[in-house]
């Protein structure tokens, strides 16, 4: 063996080198990638199901102010009709409407209540979800990089045992 061949031998190594290097790098940013793909995608699921909760809550108040309107509309009804009696039995007629209306948008309210409820619930179950997720990846990550460490290591230690090796072969043709 020649210093020409084994100059281009330890160039071989070194470039075999980098390419192990250079492919553990990418398995590495491949897999951060991976793990920030998947939390924006629960993020994105999470974001989703508020939006339903929130207009779960929007129905529930527009179905509330559409029952108030109808209960203000057979209130008037009930004075109308109660004109000519006397003021105790008009008085009693349109208090016992108001109090049966009053029932009606209470339950329409205690509606409300539960649609928010409900996405207040959503809301804290994706946030903690989130976490964990989050959590889950920065170990799943940690795991990767200590992956790729080792394999940059081994294939450092490999071509420094190559070249060893080269240069032995050499001085012992020399």
């Amino acid at each position: 063996m020649d210093y020409e061949q084994y100059k281009d031998d330890k160039k071989e190594v070194r470039a075999d080198e980098k390419a192990a290097i250079d492919a553990a790098r990418e398995q590495r940013k491949d897999g951060k990638e991976a793990e920030r793909d998947e939390i924006k995608a629960a993020r994105d699921e999470r974001d989703a199901e508020v939006d339903l909760a929130k207009e779960d809550v929007k129905t529930a108040r527009e179905a509330k102010r559409e029952i108030a309107k109808e209960d203000r509309e057979e209130i008037r009804q009930v004075r109308k009709d109660t004109r000519g009696e006397d003021r105790e039995t008009r008085r009693e007629e349109i208090d016992a409407a108001k109090a049966e209306k009053k029932a009606e948008v209470d339950l329409a309210k205690d509606g409300i209540k539960v649609a928010k409820d409900a996405e207040r619930e959503i809301r804290k179950e994706g946030r903690e979800d989130l976490h964990d997720m989050k959590e889950a990846a920065r170990e799943g990550y940690e795991e990767v990089k200590e992956n790729v460490r080792d394999e940059i290591k081994s294939a450092r230690e490999a071509a420094g045992e190559k070249i060893k090796d080269l240069k032995d072969e050499f001085k012992k043709d020399e």
